[in-house]
C-alpha cells in the first residue's frame, strides 16, 4: 500500500526517470506504460514495483 500512496512520487520518479531507463535493460515505454498502470487500476504490482525499485537503487550504487 505504501508503494501506491505515501511514497507514490518517489516511486513514480525513480522508476520513470532513474538509472534503470539508461542501461537498456527495459523498454522505456513499457516500463513508463507499467508504472502508470500500477498507479490508474487495482492491480495488484507490488512486489513486481518494488523490485525495479530496489534494482533501480543498485543500478545507481553500483553500476553508475
Amino acid at each position: 500500500k505504501w508503494l501506491k500512496h505515501e511514497l507514490k512520487d518517489y516511486v513514480n520518479d525513480s522508476i520513470k526517470n532513474g538509472y534503470i531507463n539508461s542501461v537498456g535493460i527495459f523498454d522505456r515505454s513499457k516500463l513508463e506504460k507499467y508504472t502508470d498502470e500500477y498507479f490508474t487500476t487495482n492491480r495488484n504490482y507490488d512486489n513486481n514495483m518494488f523490485a525495479l525499485l530496489m534494482l533501480n537503487q543498485w543500478l545507481e550504487r553500483y553500476i553508475k
